[in-house]
C-alpha cells in the first residue's frame, strides 16, 4: 500500500511541476479535450471486459463450471485491483 501511495504522490508532483512549467492557460483546454474522450475510452474498456468475461463463462460452461457473467466480472475486477 505504501508503494502505491508513494507512486501516486510522485505522479501528482510531476504533474504539478509540469503544469507550472507549461502554464495553466495551455493546460486547461487540453484537459477539456481529454474529458471529452474519456467516456469513449471507458466505454470501450467496459465492452472489452464484458466480451472477455462472456467468453470465459462460455469456456467454463463447456467444462461443467456454472458461473454467471456478473460473478466473473466481479472476480476479474477484484483480481485486477489487487495487482
Amino acid at each position: 500500500m505504501k508503494k502505491n501511495t508513494l507512486l501516486a504522490v510522485a505522479g501528482l508532483a510531476v504533474f504539478a511541476f509540469l503544469v507550472t512549467k507549461i502554464g495553466w492557460v495551455d493546460v486547461v483546454p487540453n484537459m477539456k479535450a481529454i474529458w471529452m474522450g474519456l467516456p469513449v475510452i471507458v466505454s470501450l474498456s467496459f465492452f472489452r471486459l464484458v466480451l472477455q468475461t462472456t467468453s470465459w463463462a462460455i469456456a467454463l460452461r463447456t467444462e461443467g463450471v456454472i458461473a454467471s457473467t456478473g460473478e466473473l466480472i466481479g472476480i476479474r475486477l477484484a483480481c485486477q485491483g489487487t495487482g
